[in-house]
């Protein structure tokens, strides 16, 4: 921010999106992942956000369909970054070598 609170016009301005994407990219290690991908992790991000906003949860049945939403939810995580490797390191294979 600028004198009086003002934005500043060289500094992109981020979306909701973004601002969470950025969080959940952090927290879970994710900043090596494919650019290309950055709009998804980013919408990822935004939605988490709401998860954690949900009220307190009564009936067990929903407590663990809470529960296992979120199991579900890190091993995505997990896949999007063995993917991600895997999808680099075959680029490497695929590269002609230069002699």
């Amino acid at each position: 921010m600028a004198f009086w609170n003002k934005p500043d016009p060289d500094k992109p301005k981020q979306t909701g999106f973004e601002k969470y994407g950025e969080k959940y990219i952090n927290e879970n290690f994710l900043q090596d992942v494919d650019p290309k991908y950055r709009d998804m992790l980013n919408r990822i991000g935004f939605s988490e956000n709401f998860i954690m906003s949900a009220p307190s949860f009564t009936s067990n049945d929903t407590k663990t369909l809470y529960h296992e939403l979120d199991v579900i939810k890190m091993q995505n995580t997990i896949l999007i970054r063995q993917n991600d490797e895997i999808i680099k390191e075959l680029k490497k294979l695929n590269r002609p070598k230069s002699e």
